[in-house]
């Protein structure tokens, strides 16, 4: 019973220690008074999943986990120290191979021989900068002006790979939606999935396509994104299909107001409007901005890293 107090008024001295160190990033922080913070946070995110469960929207959970992630930023820096390796090494995290070795320190034991961040006090301003950005980033997913994700599948290629992580912006208004924006809606199939498309064909406009070609008004539109996979190309021309339908031959159409024709890039193999119609206006919820982190899926080491398609801007 002794030793379960103990671990009680333990837990309990971590937690306040956390909240009262929320802005110090200088010293270190114990092994135990990290995993019980981190304990707190499963609690925390446990109750908030509660919560958007009862009350059906999420701000008052998202507040919450706010509250944990804030002070557990300086805690990172801390703990690091407390191993003896400089906080700045939470870095590391922004890749998806830089997690591992991350946990591996914070995992260790104390570093007491000849660290010299017992008693660092400094606090300097990159770590004020940091920690503001840090937050900044956190309410991003509230009010929602950026969003990021990922493709499965190929039928952007080659404008968005598989294993590309796409940074998108937000949609305030219809009025900004143009012929060649790749967009981000709910399938109309099932909105629970967010689909990404390229807007081909805008609403009252008269659609056709005709042995690949798109035909905007009965006038040929440019399309220098528009990838078709040769070898299956030479195939369907040899065996007369580039006059099949839907995927080479398909309308004429009007398309309807308030509404979107889409298409991938990779055209023979990508499901979009010519299979299942069209996308409502009102949907779209972001346009896709730029590539900010690519990985071979099958190769999650530091040589699957895509180095030369990060930050890529897509057009």
């Amino acid at each position: 019973m002794e030793n379960k107090t103990n671990h009680f008024i333990e837990f309990k001295n971590s937690i306040r220690s956390g909240f009262n160190k929320t802005f110090d990033f200088g010293g270190i922080s114990t092994r135990s008074e990290f995993w019980y913070w981190m304990l707190f946070g499963l609690i925390l995110i446990a109750f908030s999943v509660f919560l958007d469960e009862f009350l059906g929207f999420t701000l008052i959970s998202e507040i919450m986990l706010l509250v944990f992630y804030v002070p557990l930023q300086s805690l990172f820096f801390r703990r690091l120290h407390d191993t003896g390796v400089s906080g700045w090494w939470i870095l590391v995290q922004v890749t998806v191979v830089g997690i591992i070795p991350l946990y591996l320190w914070l995992i260790k034991s104390s570093k007491t021989e000849n660290n010299k961040y017992i008693n660092q006090v400094r606090v300097n301003i990159w770590h004020k900068l940091y920690l503001s950005l840090y937050i900044i980033l956190a309410l991003l997913p509230t009010i929602k002006p950026i969003q990021t994700y990922t493709v499965p599948s190929g039928g952007l290629f080659p404008t968005i790979m598989i294993g590309d992580w796409v940074m998108t912006s937000k949609v305030w208004s219809t009025e900004n939606i143009k012929r060649r924006d790749m967009i981000v809606f709910p399938f109309p199939n099932d909105p629970s999935i967010n689909y990404i498309q390229r807007v081909i064909g805008l609403p009252g406009e008269k659609l056709e396509i005709r042995k690949d070609l798109v035909f905007i008004n009965g006038e040929l539109i440019d399309e220098p994104y528009a990838y078709f996979e040769p070898k299956e190309r030479s195939s369907r021309q040899s065996q007369g299909l580039t006059d099949a339908t839907p995927v080479s031959r398909f309308g004429p159409i009007v398309i309807p107001e308030g509404k979107l024709f889409v298409m991938g890039d990779n055209r023979y193999n990508s499901a979009d409007s010519r299979y299942w119609g069209f996308v409502e206006l009102v949907t779209v919820k972001s346009k896709a901005w730029f590539i900010y982190w690519s990985q071979n899926p099958d190769n999650i080491t530091f040589e699957g890293i895509k180095f030369d398609r990060i930050f890529k801007k897509i057009e």
